[in-house]
């Protein structure tokens, strides 16, 4: 078994989602597309922003392109912790949430409001919004 470091394309948009695969063959592509998904798989309750778009886009509109091949997981965890960095998810063309690596943290998109449901600011993930005010994430409520 081989592992990939991978980028699948959106052809509509642009945007581009990187992950790691494990594979027998990495000259093959085995219908895996990123996420957890492979083509043709349905997606009646997408989660995450890169499913939403595979839903809306239909799977035809995205391309897998293997960006490099490792013998071990660790290895190719470690290429993808290099590149998914929390620079890399603050980024508007990527569809990735979580830093690359085994031990990732997920940042998800939370929106600030006044009382009068006036919206504020977008800020990636409670640890940054905790990082922004100067207090502890723990102390944040979602």
């Amino acid at each position: 078994m081989k592992w990939i470091v991978y980028c699948t394309v959106c052809l509509v948009n642009g945007k581009i989602y990187i992950g790691v695969h494990k594979t027998e063959n990495p000259n093959i592509w085995d219908g895996y597309i990123g996420g957890g998904h492979y083509i043709g798989e349905s997606l009646p309750n997408p989660n995450t922003a890169y499913e939403y778009a595979l839903k809306k886009h239909g799977y035809k509109n995205f391309r897998q392109h293997v960006l490099f091949i490792f013998e071990d997981e660790d290895s190719a965890y470690k290429m993808e912790e290099n590149i998914v960095t929390l620079d890399f998810i603050k980024r508007k063309d990527t569809y990735n949430t979580k830093i690359g690596g085994k031990n990732g943290e997920y940042y998800d998109y939370i929106y600030q409001y006044d009382l009068s449901g006036n919206f504020i600011k977008e800020h990636l993930g409670m640890t940054v919004v905790a990082e922004e005010i100067g207090c502890c994430i723990h102390s944040l409520r979602a």
